[in-house]
């Protein structure tokens, strides 16, 4: 297999800066060696701070559902705050953090893996 295939395969590709290394059986084995820092810029919500968004969440959709008699209105009520609170927010977050540390982070294979 070529260098650049076997890096694409067990990573994520190189930079277009970087060079292909000389070895990349050792360029992957040496990036597995130790877990990377976290460099992701934003902010890391604590599993309380998670928690209680969710709580909040519930809570108001609960409500619509007790509230909100007609079906119509209580679907654009409930998009409304799946807007305003992001439903599906830490999924997404989630990825957003593990995509940055791949495409940003120096070590592709353990973030691959």
């Amino acid at each position: 297999m070529k260098h650049k295939a076997f890096i694409r395969r067990v990573g994520f590709g190189l930079r277009p800066e970087e060079k292909i290394p000389e070895d990349p059986l050792n360029w992957a084995k040496s990036q597995m060696k130790s877990v990377p820092k976290l460099i992701w810029p934003g902010k890391i919500y604590s599993e309380k701070e998670m928690l209680d968004i969710r709580v909040d969440f519930q809570l108001e959709e609960d409500k619509i559902d007790q509230t909100e008699k007609d079906p119509a209105k209580a679907k654009l009520r409930r998009r409304k705050l799946y807007h305003r609170t992001g439903r599906k927010f830490f999924e997404n977050y989630e990825l957003a953090i593990r995509h940055h540390q791949a495409v940003y982070g120096n070590q592709p294979v353990f973030e691959r893996f």
